[in-house]
């Protein structure tokens, strides 16, 4: 089964007139391809760390080999090439979580309201006080209406010089609920405390895509 795939981008942009011509021309190659923005800017704010990210996008793929013969393929070339040309970007590739796979979302080029996203680069210092950290959470992200879409998946770095540990991204239904679970005392005095003893992060919770 494939799981699907997530690229992670953060671009730092010095052309904007250029980097909209890039979005004009990217946006139908990537329906062509299956894939679709989950984040394509939205506002974003630093939680935890020292990531301070430029611009965030993210794009759901269908599989790892999709994403790899989407970056690689002649019908991007041409817009990767005014990409390049209009700043740097920071790509990763990661996998997501199994139960995303054999799941039927909306397509995400078609939703009308933006969801939130809140993505971990995790160290782990301690993998067995983390798998408590894991247990323990999971309930929580549940209540709060959200749900894991990568979860330590094998990741890959594509461009630039970010290289994350342990990349973990959650979805919930806005950035409110998204913040309310960040910032609740079940997550800030429980799951929380338990990372914090066996782990470091960097989190941001960013605004989804939506063409509303």
């Amino acid at each position: 089964m494939n799981n699907k795939v997530y690229a992670i981008v953060d671009v730092n942009i010095i052309d904007p007139e250029g980097y909209a011509e890039y979005m004009r021309r990217v946006s139908p190659t990537l329906k062509s391809a299956g894939a679709g923005y989950l984040v394509r800017g939205g506002s974003h704010k630093v939680l935890e760390g020292d990531w301070l990210p430029h611009r965030l996008v993210m794009v759901e793929f269908g599989s790892m080999d999709a994403a790899r013969a989407f970056y690689a393929g002649r019908e991007y070339s041409d817009c990767k090439e005014i990409r390049l040309a209009s700043g740097s970007s920071n790509v990763v590739l990661v996998q997501g979580v199994e139960d995303i796979a054999s799941s039927n979302p909306v397509n995400p080029q078609e939703r009308s309201s933006a969801k939130g996203y809140v993505v971990f680069d995790v160290k782990i210092y301690d993998m067995k006080r983390y798998q408590d950290f894991m247990q323990c959470i999971k309930p929580t992200i549940e209540a709060a209406g959200g749900k894991y879409l990568v979860r330590g998946g094998e990741h890959e770095v594509i461009e630039g010089d970010w290289n994350p540990d342990r990349l973990v991204v959650f979805e919930f239904p806005s950035v409110n609920n998204a913040e309310a679970f960040y910032f609740s005392d079940t997550y800030q005095g429980g799951a929380k405390k338990i990372r914090d003893e066996c782990s470091s992060g960097k989190v941001v919770v960013v605004e989804g895509y939506t063409d509303a």
